[in-house]
């Protein structure tokens, strides 16, 4: 009894300025398509450029070129990585509630179509996991969730708030799964900007944890589970 739809997912884009003049185009193939979503699973540019309100609101108005319902997954380049003085010397934390600001203040997807999303912020106490950028929905029996686990370590050198947003992280996988369970859904579908592997296939220290997690959930899960990453380095298509 599989699900039969298609849906689109990219990441890592557009880092320079020759993605950024073919990006539009992109959207454009992808409105071509009959797709239920898209999917960009972080970094909307490259780890070198500045860490501008400007980049964040000129990469959602092409975002909201999509005829299809849109989702963002944050990226270590678009705020861990903004302490860097070449991406500005920006605070990471000042620049992720400007994300939150730009493309998580409402209850539905970007896109000229959208799609109703519940947001971690709404669905726990605020006090408690603020994380409007932790999104779910379910399509056709699948359930869909984002995470903000971002690629260069996981932000390590920030360990205070890698253990809150660890938390965070948890409880959402856990939540995900718990409602995919009860409503005997056909599958999970994880999306976060990090690759936890290494290049021969060992989990990353800093990801281990999670990917415990996630093992744990997906052996209790009778469904089909997917996780979906960036951050890989290397271009595939």
């Amino acid at each position: 009894a599989a699900a039969q739809f298609v849906f689109g997912a990219l990441g890592d884009t557009p880092y320079n300025e020759d993605e950024e003049s073919r990006f539009i185009g992109v959207m454009a193939e992808l409105n071509h398509e009959p797709l239920a979503f898209v999917v960009h699973v972080g970094d909307l540019k490259s780890g070198y450029s500045d860490c501008s309100d400007e980049i964040y609101a000129q990469r959602k108005r092409w975002f909201e070129l999509s005829h299809h319902p849109f989702i963002y997954v944050p990226g270590d380049n678009d705020w861990t990585d903004c302490s860097r003085g070449f991406a500005g010397g920006r605070d990471p934390l000042e620049r992720l509630n400007q994300l939150r600001k730009v493309f998580f203040s409402q209850s539905t997807s970007l896109g000229q179509r959208t799609i109703a999303l519940a947001r971690q912020s709404d669905a726990d106490p605020p006090v408690a996991h603020p994380y409007p950028e932790h999104a779910l929905w379910i399509y056709r029996r699948v359930l869909f969730a984002t995470l903000n686990v971002p690629g260069s370590a996981n932000n390590r050198r920030m360990p205070g708030e890698l253990r809150v947003r660890s938390a965070a992280v948890h409880a959402w996988i856990e939540r995900g799964f718990r409602l995919a369970r009860q409503r005997k859904l056909l599958g999970v579908v994880l999306m976060m900007q990090a690759d936890p592997w290494t290049g021969g296939g060992k989990p990353r220290r800093s990801y281990a944890e999670l990917l415990r997690d996630i093992a744990a959930n997906t052996v209790g899960f009778p469904g089909e589970v997917v996780l979906l990453h960036g951050d890989s380095h290397r271009f595939r298509f």
